[in-house]
């Protein structure tokens, strides 16, 4: 019979390694399995909850894993000014940013943009500005001297448009409005100016469409007063300045030929995307021009 104290060690043994295996379990299932290649670090930041955030990017990442033998990994962070920066002290090898943080990060930390993904024949967004019908308010003009709801000062079509709107009709857009607040969200913004906590607002219109097929009150109630004339790449790929320019190239050209094969496609489907196309630094030459 095994001593005791030799059972007991062998025992506490055990329950160390499950203990072990427990917590490695416990982080994120973002890593694809099997897969041995370099380590792809990708910053995303949830629109919605993380696990819905994954559970739509996990299919292109298990594809891209799989198609060139990578190791690419999710990881959720709280806004696109952290991917950025992360990407900046080399925490991270790549981001999925919305237009202007992906701007900045072409700019300030030479990132390099690689693709974003179409959905029925778009790939970009526009922004909006809007106020109450009930208000009488018919252009941005007749927002002067009330209260308008941005944002974020780190968005295109919820801070960067609508002050680049006021700029081209000869206003001081620090000066025009008697109070401004961020809302925080596009749908925030929505919502202030529907619940009559603000006057006017600018959003993203693909936000501003979905919040309406949900609530009748929108179309209803709000007038848009303006829409911006060209659309603002939205969800750009892109990777470090430093990264392996080989296999940057292998991850555009994977990403931009998913449509063309049965498995890719499949990915696409599952995330609710129609194809990837390539993308560079020239399309953001329309936000160039609006923070000029």
């Amino acid at each position: 019979m095994m001593p005791y104290k030799t059972c007991l060690s062998l025992a506490l043994c055990g329950l160390f390694l499950l203990s072990a295996c427990d917590k490695k379990e416990a982080l994120p299932g973002t890593v694809s399995p099997m897969v041995q290649g370099a380590s792809v670090r990708v910053g995303v930041v949830p629109a919605l909850t993380v696990t819905a955030t994954i559970r739509q990017y996990q299919p292109v990442v298990d594809y891209l894993n799989k198609k060139l033998n990578i190791n690419s990994q999710l990881m959720p962070q709280k806004d696109y000014l952290t991917v950025l920066e992360k990407m900046r002290r080399g925490e991270l090898d790549a981001g999925i940013f919305g237009s202007l943080l992906g701007y900045r990060a072409i700019r300030e930390i030479g990132a390099l943009p690689l693709a974003r993904p179409e959905i029925g024949g778009d790939s970009t967004y526009e922004g909006l500005v809007f106020a109450r019908k009930d208000s009488g308010i018919k252009d941005i003009d007749g927002l002067k001297g009330k209260i308008f709801a941005y944002v974020d000062m780190n968005t295109s079509a919820g801070y960067v448009y609508p002050r680049a709107l006021l700029k081209e009709k000869g206003y001081d857009a620090d000066k025009f409005f008697k109070e401004t607040v961020f809302a925080g969200k596009h749908d925030a913004a929505v919502l202030m100016v529907l619940n009559r906590k603000a006057d006017g607002g600018a959003a993203k219109d693909d936000v501003y469409y979905r919040l309406a097929k949900d609530d009748p009150r929108i179309e209803r109630e709000l007038r848009i007063l303006h829409l911006s004339a060209a659309g603002f790449p939205d969800r750009t790929i892109a990777v470090r300045k430093d990264f392996d320019p080989a296999l940057a190239e292998q991850l555009k050209q994977a990403l931009t030929s998913m449509d063309k094969n049965k498995e890719g496609r499949s990915a696409l489907k599952t995330a609710g995307l129609d194809r990837y196309i390539a993308t560079g630094a020239e399309n953001f030459q329309q936000l160039e021009n609006m923070l000029r």
